[in-house]
């Protein structure tokens, strides 16, 4: 067979496989290639923009347990991704961020300023989230710096998705935790903090994740949460961490050691943005999910099928 497309195997892989709807088997044994190449080949093409696959948007909304969570939490959209019960918790995030590009891509075409916050969930999403070239978006971190891990860090989710959106990012340039009150305060009268909050402020829409907090937990969403301090906020009623704040079974914001030494969005400001687009799974996080849920910090929910049957379960 002769080929058009030059010699470049990945574009003929692409052109065989997505074209012609060929198998891996058949694309590998026309390439002369082994199958794990034209995996491998087709996984390239796919994480360089070279293919990307558009589902319908509001796909994984319509089934029967996206309508019925939407209906008894009040949310104005919930899309569950199916998962196996197998998978483990780097597979679910994986999946989750899937769906969360997938949905979100005509979105960062039609908004200008969007919040990133940060978390595994979030470096994930960066991974999946096809190329394109927005140059009027612009990408907004939501929390403070950490020395947490570099590919998780809110700096590095924030950067990360500007990049694969050929969009402007704006880093939080000032740590999430300070050494004392007075410091925050001083820090908070800063000219350029006080624009990177005036940019959150006007954010159309943020995109975060939730931690659970339990006794075995040893690093949550934020890397300033330490086994020295996790104690009094489980003993004050905590169950998770938004962006940086820690909140009980009601939503409601949990005062602890590191009160009053944040430099993140309060979660009035949190509830200002107009749309607020959770991504998060996992049966460790149902309750931590309900809690955001019941505090009314998300208005967007993207979750896995074993957590939606789980908040189904619980009290409403």
């Amino acid at each position: 067979m002769t080929f058009e497309l030059g010699n470049d195997l990945e574009i003929q892989a692409i052109w065989l496989y997505y074209g012609d709807g060929r198998t891996q088997a058949e694309t590998a044994a026309i390439l002369g290639v082994s199958r794990t190449s034209a995996a491998n080949l087709l996984a390239s093409a796919r994480q360089k923009g070279l293919v990307t696959i558009n589902l319908a948007p509001d796909l994984l909304s319509r089934v029967r347990t996206s309508r019925k969570l939407k209906k008894k939490f009040g949310l104005q959209s919930v899309h569950v991704v199916p998962i196996h019960p197998q998978d483990n918790p780097p597979e679910i995030r994986q999946k989750l961020a899937r769906a969360a590009a997938n949905l979100l891509n005509n979105r960062f075409a039609e908004e200008t300023v969007v919040g990133v916050a940060s978390g595994r969930t979030m470096a994930a999403l960066g991974e999946e989230i096809p190329r394109h070239y927005h140059s009027n978006l612009q990408v907004i971190q939501v929390s403070g710096s950490s020395l947490g891990d570099a590919a998780t860090s809110p700096e590095a989710c924030t950067m990360q998705i500007a990049s694969r959106l050929g969009a402007h990012g704006f880093n939080f340039l000032a740590p999430a935790v300070v050494t004392s009150p007075t410091l925050k305060d001083a820090l908070l009268k800063e000219p350029t903090l006080q624009r990177h909050f005036e940019r959150i402020r006007s954010c159309a829409l943020v995109i975060f994740s939730i931690g659970e907090l339990t006794a075995n937990t040893t690093l949550a969403e934020s890397d300033e949460l330490t086994q020295a301090v996790l104690p009094e906020y489980l003993s004050s009623g905590a169950i998770a961490v938004i962006i940086g704040r820690f909140i009980n079974h009601e939503g409601r914001e949990v005062n602890g050691p590191l009160s009053g030494r944040q430099l993140a969005p309060e979660l009035i400001d949190l509830l200002a943005i107009p749309e607020r687009i959770c991504v998060a799974g996992g049966a460790e996080k149902t309750e931590a999910i309900r809690a955001a849920i019941a505090g009314g910090y998300i208005t967007h929910l993207i979750i896995d099928t074993i957590s939606a049957a789980k908040l189904l379960e619980s009290g409403s």
